[in-house]
């Protein structure tokens, strides 16, 4: 699983677009499809913008704690929605946002592992 990292103060966090961030921003916000029209709503009323992005960010920051912890590496504690709205100013969520959007296209991406061809001559052996 990809993971992508952001610096709040003087805390570097991981990043994670986990089946269970999916889960968690669907219970939030409805659906993917959901939130993501809520944020295109919401680019005349700053303080909804900050909540939905400052949400998204604390629920990719959990997922990539928990996946980090998961494989053995350390990670801090995620931050809660309230500490992430005292740490970032609208500068860093200008550049949260450009993070969330890479963790998701990241992790959104299919890769398919293909097998060497057989030469044929183990097959007809069999």
């Amino acid at each position: 699983m990809k993971r992508e990292y952001v610096k709040l103060g003087t805390t570097e966090y991981p990043l994670c677009y986990s089946t269970y961030a999916i889960q968690r921003l669907c219970e939030i916000f409805g659906s993917l499809q959901s939130m993501a029209d809520e944020l295109k709503a919401s680019k005349d009323d700053v303080n909804k913008s900050v909540i939905i992005m400052c949400t998204q960010l604390q629920v990719l920051i959990d997922a990539g704690v928990r996946y980090t912890r998961l494989i053995g590496e350390e990670a801090p504690d995620a931050p809660t929605l309230e500490s992430l709205t005292e740490l970032c100013d609208m500068i860093d969520l200008l550049h949260m946002q450009q993070a969330i959007s890479a963790v998701m296209a990241k992790d959104s991406a299919t890769t398919v592992d293909v097998a060497p061809e057989k030469n044929g001559t183990a097959a007809a052996a069999e």
